[in-house]
């Protein structure tokens, strides 16, 4: 997997640090404050580098930071049910799926309570159930959130890309000057890799160097560097198969329709839209659940105009998140469900005149 050279640890490693940094700020103390109380002192996600911690003071192009963001969010939801679960377990885990899945159940959820519509998070048991319930037309539907991310291996990676900034910093050599293709014996040899890259940066060698105890190759190039590692992931639609058994066992008890929320990481990066759609829909063919499958993905760039779509099977937009995003938004229809949404639920959840 290739990634673009970029700072993504935290600027806090601890509560006390965070709050010297939010002290002046009223919405990033508000934002801290919030946690603070919902995930208790003894979250360690400051110190361990928890994706919260690592988002916090993000601000994704420009727009908010992503503290406050979720805040708000949270603080739309809080009348629709106890949200403690999401918070503890989804928003401050130290696994990205996890954080993931509660960002997109924020995010889905609190644009249509802000529309009107009703949403109630079910009660966290030991027994399967969905994760809230919606009403978009006057009956309930029961729905499952689940994201596609980054695999938790590439965690490991991510501390050695945090150690290796850290020592170019305090070298004063440019974090961005390699080009590197990273192997696996380096996460256990990385005080001497480090060390190694420091020499390539140094003495400007411009022609692939390769890296002590097997770990890879590196090579100067000034600027706009960039990473790959050994992490290897299949397609979003394999992924998706793959899950689909385990994630709908959360519907199965469910008499009436149901939902499953899936965003995406690049399933339509490929521009062949319709036929990934047509892909999907194979997938939920003799499923009794769920109803539909709401699949979306949002790119950090400018989004273009809207344009939407719609047949028998399919419900689909190109268009903007509510933060400025580009989203692409699809809704593949279970004609095989045994309870299947109306068209007005259709319309609330994808169309031109979609409420989130």
């Amino acid at each position: 997997m290739s990634v673009p050279i970029q700072i993504s640890h935290s600027a806090a490693r601890s509560w006390r640090e965070a709050w010297r940094i939010c002290a002046k700020d009223r919405e990033l103390a508000r934002a801290l404050a919030f946690l603070r109380k919902s995930l208790g002192l003894g979250w360690r996600g400051w110190e361990d580098a928890h994706p919260l911690a690592t988002q916090f003071f993000t601000a994704h192009q420009g727009g908010d930071r992503e503290g406050p963001r979720l805040v708000r969010m949270a603080d739309h939801v809080s009348s629709c049910g106890t949200i403690s679960g999401i918070l503890k377990d989804e928003l401050g885990s130290a696994r990205w799926s996890d954080y993931c899945a509660a960002i997109m159940t924020l995010e889905l959820c609190s644009r249509i309570r802000t529309s009107g519509r009703e949403v109630r998070f079910t009660k966290r048991t030991h027994l399967k159930h969905a994760d809230a319930v919606l009403v978009l037309d006057r009956r309930e539907i029961a729905v499952e959130f689940k994201a596609l991310h980054v695999s938790d291996r590439q965690r490991d990676w991510d501390r050695f890309v945090d150690r290796w900034f850290a020592a170019f910093t305090r070298e004063q050599v440019p974090v961005d000057c390699l080009k590197c293709e990273f192997e696996e014996p380096l996460l256990a040899n990385q005080d001497v890799v480090l060390q190694a890259m420091l020499d390539i940066a140094r003495s400007k060698e411009s022609s692939f160097v390769e890296l002590p105890m097997g770990a890879g190759r590196a090579r100067y190039v000034g600027s706009a560097g960039w990473y790959s590692t050994s992490v290897k992931q299949h397609g979003d639609v394999a992924r998706i198969a793959k899950k689909l058994n385990a994630w709908l066992g959360q519907l199965q008890n469910v008499d009436g329709p149901t939902l499953l929320v899936v965003r995406a990481k690049d399933l339509f990066s490929q521009g062949e839209i319709m036929a990934t759609l047509a892909q999907l829909r194979l997938r939920l063919q003799r499923r009794t659940v769920p109803s539909a499958l709401l699949i979306y993905e949002e790119e950090q760039c400018p989004p273009t105009s809207m344009r939407s779509a719609a047949t028998k099977q399919f419900r689909l937009v190109l268009g903007a998140a509510p933060g400025g995003f580009a989203r692409t938004s699809a809704l593949v229809l279970n004609s095989g469900a045994k309870h299947t949404l109306s068209d007005e639920e259709c319309d609330a959840l994808v169309g031109p005149e979609m409420l989130w």
